[in-house]
């Protein structure tokens, strides 16, 4: 379904853009007929914003429902790791496990560690072990 979505919305933005921009052009032509900016109006209405609004809304559905699968991989990741190992986590391991990019696992695990009044461990080398408890 989500590949179906993805091809629907690549034609129906392009074509609905495609009329929008075309009748809205002859609407605006001051040497159209009444006849031509009625039949502009006509397809600007009935193909032109229908297909640009249901291609943004796949859009839209897409974005939503990815940035809710990443938040969810997320979070069984984090709570794999704190159970795995103690309550314990390193950045390099939860951005290895989560596969996201140092500033991100860090970036996360700062929000959980006041979410959870976690405590820190800190190396001779600044490494950060976030301690989460039970």
């Amino acid at each position: 379904m989500k590949l179906v979505k993805k091809i629907a919305a690549g034609i129906l933005l392009p074509f609905g853009l495609a009329i929008v921009i075309l009748a809205t052009a002859d609407l605006l032509n001051k040497n159209a007929t009444a006849d031509s900016k009625e039949g502009s109006a006509a397809i600007l209405v009935l193909f032109g914003l229908p297909s640009l609004g249901l291609g943004s809304w796949f859009v839209w559905d897409l974005t939503q429902k990815s940035r809710a699968e990443k938040r969810d991989r997320l979070q069984d990741a984090f709570y794999q790791l704190v159970e795995a190992n103690g309550g314990k986590i390193t950045v390099l391991r939860f951005a290895k496990e989560a596969d996201l990019s140092g500033a991100e696992a860090k970036q996360y695990l700062e929000e959980k560690a006041k979410e959870f009044n976690a405590s820190y461990d800190v190396n001779e080398q600044g490494d950060i072990t976030y301690r989460f408890t039970f």
